[in-house]
C-alpha cells in the first residue's frame, strides 16, 4: 500500500517530476501536489487515485 512516506520519498528520489505538472496530469489543480506533500497526511483514497500515475515513472513497491 502507498504511504505518505512511500510517497514523499518518491518524489524526493524523483526531482526531475515537476509537481505542479504531475497535478495537472492527474487532474487536480496545480497546487495539489505541493499541498498534499506539506500537509503530511494520504488517505486510502488519494493513495489509489495516485498509485497507477506514479507506477508510471517507475515506482514500486518493492524498490522503497
Amino acid at each position: 500500500m502507498l504511504t505518505f512516506q512511500k510517497l514523499s520519498e518518491f518524489f524526493q528520489k524523483q526531482p526531475a517530476i515537476s509537481l505542479p505538472d504531475f497535478s495537472r496530469e492527474i487532474g487536480k489543480e496545480r497546487n495539489y501536489m505541493n499541498n498534499l506533500l506539506k500537509s503530511g497526511k494520504l488517505s486510502e483514497k488519494q493513495a489509489k487515485q495516485l498509485l497507477p500515475f506514479i507506477q508510471k515513472y517507475g515506482y514500486a513497491e518493492d524498490v522503497l
